[in-house]
Parts: C-alpha cells; structure tokens; sequence
C-alpha cells in the first residue's frame, strides 16, 4: 500500500490510485455506496471496504490477487 491511495464511492467502485493520481485498478464492489476504505494495517496486502447498505456489508480484497475475496 505505500505510494498507493484508495477510494470509494457511491458507485460502489473501490478504486486504487497511484501517489500522481493514476488510476492502477479498480475493485467491484457490492453495488451499494461504500462508506468506508482502508489498508489492513502493517503489511497492507488487503483493503476492507464497507458499504451502505446492511445487506452488502464489508467487501475485503486483496492487493496481491487484486480480486475481492469476500
């Protein structure tokens, strides 16, 4: 994660940017608008997101595979 942002948003994109503001990848979401990002801490090989609506709750996705794995 370092050198990398992270953002969400009511499109239900989580979407990974680089420190220049280049867009590296781009994780689906569960639809709904996501509230909250962030990098596990220490070794930030993993962003949580969670998302608006109850039903769609956390979204965790992995920065070696670059797919959301739950």
């Amino acid at each position: 994660s370092q050198g990398l942002l992270v953002s969400g948003a009511d499109d239900g994109l989580v979407k990974l940017w680089s420190e220049d503001g280049r867009l590296q990848h781009t994780f689906r979401g569960a639809g709904s608008e996501v509230t909250e990002v962030l990098f596990s801490p220490g070794d930030g090989r993993f962003i949580a997101a969670a998302f608006c609506d109850a039903a769609d709750g956390v979204a965790l996705c992995s920065m070696v595979t670059r797919q959301c794995i739950a």
